[in-house]
């Protein structure tokens, strides 16, 4: 199970999920299909609707971290995936990298690893409607810390909850 934040603007819905299961199935769907989530205070899973929700935030810890020390990372070398920079409505700015192919341009949504590695976040699934600006700033190497989903089509690494 992996610790996941869905953020609806004020709203956020915590829980876990089986992360690896999800995974999949979101991959292959064109549209959104939302993660089966055990809330932290419950027992039993439930779906959580997508719709109005910010993004996925598959992240280390529940309780977050917030740090003004913002990383931007432009010394890595460039290779196999797109480094993108995400604007969501509410301005909340996020670095991260994507498989260099063409699936994040015609689904609603995709999936990016962060790089900023004192973050929270390890994964997010990006809803585009919730974004008012994506910037490809370049083509980057993926690092032995991102998901697996970056560094190949294998499943994802799979974190405790």
């Amino acid at each position: 199970m992996e610790n996941v934040v869905i953020q609806f603007g004020n709203r956020i819905v915590k829980g876990c999920t089986d992360a690896e299961a999800w995974f999949t199935a979101a991959m292959a769907a064109e549209e959104l299909v939302p993660p089966p989530l055990q809330i932290t205070s419950e027992t039993t899973s439930e779906s959580v609707a997508l719709e109005g929700a910010k993004g996925v935030f598959f992240v280390k810890s529940l309780e977050g971290a917030s740090h003004e020390d913002l990383r931007f990372f432009d010394h890595l070398e460039p290779l196999a995936a797109l480094w993108i920079r995400v604007t969501y409505f509410d301005g909340e700015v996020i670095e991260g990298i994507i498989r260099n192919d063409s699936t994040f341009a015609f689904k609603r949504h995709f999936f990016m690893a962060p790089v900023d590695p004192e973050g929270n976040n390890t994964l997010i699934l990006v809803i585009k409607s919730q974004l008012s600006n994506l910037q490809i700033l370049g083509l980057r190497t993926p690092s032995r810390d991102l998901p697996t989903p970056v560094r190949d089509h294998a499943k994802p690494t799979i974190i405790s909850c």
